[in-house]
């Protein structure tokens, strides 16, 4: 209950300070985990709308997978109309006397 009530006197403040204020005030030792904590379990947030905005897109990426170019199948993708591409970087090497190499 401390660590509620001092994020809700320094609302502003982030994981950090109030750790030291803690500490200061009541002689015992806090993790800033806790702190982050306690600031989602009650939702202690200085603006909660950019906060709840910020969770959600979190949790909207955690979902998706990566498409690997290995475990692709090309023959599942491929059509008349849409054939199968895929893109290949380029490194572009500058020699001596601005002569330019392209590998």
């Amino acid at each position: 209950m401390n660590v509620k009530h001092l994020r809700e006197n320094h609302i502003h403040l982030s994981k950090t300070k109030p750790q030291i204020l803690y500490q200061k005030k009541y002689h015992q030792y806090i993790s800033q985990h806790h702190i982050q904590y306690v600031i989602e379990k009650y939702h202690l947030y200085f603006d909660p709308q950019k906060a709840q905005k910020i969770r959600s897109k979190k949790e909207s990426c955690r979902g998706t997978k990566k498409t690997r170019i290995n475990e692709v199948n090309p023959k599942e993708y491929l059509t008349s109309n849409k054939p199968f591409f895929f893109c290949c970087d380029t490194i572009v090497i500058y020699l001596s006397y601005n002569i330019k190499d392209t590998s």
